[in-house]
């Protein structure tokens, strides 16, 4: 394959991947409209907006530098077109998980929805443990066989905590009251 041809094949390829973050963030999630939930947990737009950020960068970047640089041969490019390849795939994660992740918290439980998933439910009375990953900054809610990740970067996060403790027993929150406060705090 000639230089062009390779530099072409790469400057599409930026720009699919540009549109289709474009596209993944303009359609939105998909809009809850049970009529029993109490709060609806989504990525605030900061974050969201962030993400979006970071996941167009790297195809852009990509699309300038394959198709502006001097290329002496094609297998530098390659090597360089590759790398932006996955440096593009990488940065969209965090834009896959803002965008499509929510999770509806109503008297009967917790369901999270995604853009790639079917929802899962966890009713409170199912609930048997409740944890906290002071790494990642999320509660772990399990019970059969099922776990629910809640983040503390989703807004409505004290809302959640309000429901989370007047649904489940004190002793069973013991290990993340201090998280349990300042995700309280936060709101």
């Amino acid at each position: 394959m000639s230089l062009f041809a390779l530099q072409t094949v790469f400057l599409v390829l930026a720009g699919c991947i540009v549109f289709f973050w474009l596209l993944y963030a303009l359609t939105g999630p998909r809009k809850i409209d049970q009529p029993d939930v109490l709060h609806v947990l989504r990525y605030g737009a900061f974050l969201r907006s962030s993400a979006l950020v970071l996941a167009l960068a790297p195809p852009t970047v990509m699309g300038c530098v394959v198709w502006l640089l001097a290329w002496r041969n094609t297998n530098m490019l390659a090597i360089a077109g590759a790398c932006f390849l996955i440096c593009s795939l990488i940065g969209g994660l965090l834009l896959l998980e803002v965008e499509g992740t929510q999770i509806a918290v109503s008297e009967v439980g917790l369901t999270r929805f995604s853009r790639w998933a079917n929802p899962v439910t966890l009713p409170w009375i199912e609930v048997e443990h409740v944890g906290y990953s002071a790494l990642n900054r999320w509660f772990i809610v399990a019970g059969r066989g099922r776990k629910l990740y809640v983040s503390r970067h989703l807004v409505g996060i004290g809302a959640f905590v309000e429901v989370l403790r007047r649904k489940i027993a004190a002793e069973r929150l013991a290990s993340v009251n201090p998280a349990l406060d300042a995700a309280a705090k936060k709101n």
